[in-house]
């Protein structure tokens, strides 16, 4: 089951952390959510309202693409949010308040094991809500969204990404700087959540950013690839990417790393930083202190060293029908939930399984 909610500038709309309370001043606030939302002990509300509540760097006319937001709360169901800027169009006549840099965030709260996130992306079906205009959330009050049973499975006609165009990226010279981004990924899935580092991945545009996403969850099975958070921007995000939780993994909202109460995460541990976004890049410094290490997307260029000699991470850069078997069959049937070293165990019972040959049959002639 998929709960949504809708979070933008509108003249009415709910409290989300009071029950579905209406709200009738007009600004930023939700919009509408599914009724069920707020079940005592199903989401983590604060942490999915300081989610939702995030305004994507944006900056017309060059840095206008959507956002995507795929964060994994300690408590709860993790959350896929599409964040959409508004280009700045007035319009002659308007009732309500017209002011550049307005968005819209439309969530998903849910299970995400079954398909990878990758291909949830720009499919109109799904992110719907930014196919209405600004005037449509003064105009029309909020009703109820539905809870679905099922996301939309994408096919050749309707992905905006395609195998294809996924192993031709990776095929232009970026093989090692996959690899090197999943052994990261790898160890720091064996620490604990508060001792982790995450990874930055620089690249041109958001498109590229998403083809790297896409690369690094299909050498997952698409269960393990759901532990994997990720931005593909987020504002200054050396303080933006940190929050903290309680001892029973409450969000807090305030930050205080001297309370022995509180622990460190990380929203985003795979975080794209746009070459565009200038503002965010003066605040990247990469180093043995930082909480982050950094792959240069253009170049392929990992600035960090794992050990990649394991033939599955040679795999990985193939897309290969035997990789893309691995990953989305054969591993999906295991009981791994995130990133573990098991897997390089388990590529060798697949290597095995595939070489397997039964003898030759006697010829009693």
């Amino acid at each position: 089951m998929y709960r949504q909610l809708i979070y933008t500038r509108c003249k009415q709309g709910v409290d989300l952390l009071k029950g579905g309370a209406p709200l009738g001043h007009e600004g930023y606030k939700v919009y509408s959510c599914s009724p069920d939302l707020w079940s005592p002990g199903f989401v983590d509300l604060p942490f999915l309202l300081s989610a939702c509540q995030v305004k994507p760097p944006f900056r017309e006319p060059d840095l206008v693409e959507d956002v995507y937001l795929y964060y994994v709360p300690d408590q709860g169901p993790p959350f896929l949010i599409n964040s959409h800027p508004r280009r700045f169009t007035p319009i002659a006549g308007a009732t309500y308040a017209q002011r550049p840099g307005n968005f819209l965030n439309h969530a998903y709260i849910g299970n995400f094991t079954q398909q990878y996130l990758w291909e949830l992306m720009h499919l109109p079906e799904l992110w719907y809500a930014q196919q209405e205009d600004e005037g449509y959330y003064y105009r029309e009050p909020p009703t109820p969204l539905p809870v679905l049973t099922s996301l939309p499975a994408p096919s050749a006609a309707t992905s905006a990404i395609t195998l294809k165009e996924i192993a031709h990226f990776i095929a232009a010279g970026r093989q090692e700087g996959l690899a090197q981004a999943v052994a990261f990924l790898l160890e720091q899935y064996q620490l604990p959540p508060s001792q982790r580092r995450y990874l930055i991945i620089s690249e041109v545009n958001s498109r590229e950013m998403e083809l790297w996403l896409a690369a690094i969850q299909m050498a997952f099975s698409p269960r393990m690839a759901a532990a994997l958070s990720f931005a593909t921007r987020l504002d200054r995000f050396t303080g933006s990417n940190r929050y903290t939780v309680n001892r029973s993994g409450s969000y807090m909202p305030q930050i205080n790393l001297q309370d022995p109460e509180q622990t460190l995460r990380y929203r985003a541990m795979i975080l794209g930083l746009d070459a565009r976004d200038h503002i965010n890049l003066r605040e990247l410094r990469p180093g043995s202190a930082a909480p982050y290490v950094v792959l240069d997307g253009k170049k392929g260029k990992a600035y960090f060293t794992q050990d990649i000699s394991h033939p599955y991470f040679t795999l990985i850069t193939t897309f290969s029908p035997t990789h893309l078997s691995f990953g989305r069959d054969f591993l999906q049937d295991t009981t791994l939930t995130q990133p573990n070293y098991q897997i390089f165990q388990l590529y060798e019972v697949y290597t095995m399984l595939l070489n397997f040959a039964l003898p030759p049959v006697l010829n009693n002639d």
